[in-house]
């Protein structure tokens, strides 16, 4: 079965040449050459032929359905996530003053729920999600402390 590709497998097959490289199953001048075949092909026999020497774990199956995200929505995830990162973590030493650290921590959680569901922000975003619950339970902690010292 020799059918057309379109972008969608053309990108499935470069992300295993990319996986390759990385370990190191393929030298630099080889992946190039790969890469510039892929990007080119016009039929599966010719993705599947750039993967074909490969270890199994590398191989293609042209049957699976190429699941394609749209650019903007990655950036507004990863916009999303970076920005739930930075409340975080200017969450904790907020938390010291007052427990004002509650709010940017609690902004931190909300916008992290995007990145949770995200392979390639998952970390991230759980990062962003444990420092929040922190500052956001320091802030807690801060303002029990005051009201039973004053």
């Amino acid at each position: 079965m020799n059918e057309r590709v379109g972008n969608a497998q053309r990108n499935q097959v470069v992300e295993l040449l990319n996986e390759a490289l990385g370990g190191g199953y393929l030298d630099l001048a080889e992946y190039e050459r790969r890469l510039t075949d892929a990007t080119a092909a016009q039929t599966t026999g010719d993705l599947v032929g750039q993967l074909a020497d490969l270890p199994a774990r590398f191989h293609w199956d042209p049957r699976t359905p190429a699941v394609t995200v749209p650019a903007a929505a990655d950036r507004s995830v990863a916009t999303r996530t970076t920005l739930a990162l930075v409340c975080a973590i200017s969450a904790l030493p907020l938390a010291a003053c007052y427990g004002l650290g509650a709010l940017p921590g609690l902004v931190a959680i909300a916008l992290a729920g995007a990145g949770r569901r995200s392979p390639q922000q998952r970390a991230k975003a759980l990062a962003a999600t444990v420092i929040g619950v922190l500052a956001v339970a320091l802030s807690v902690a801060v303002v029990a402390l005051l009201l039973t010292v004053a």
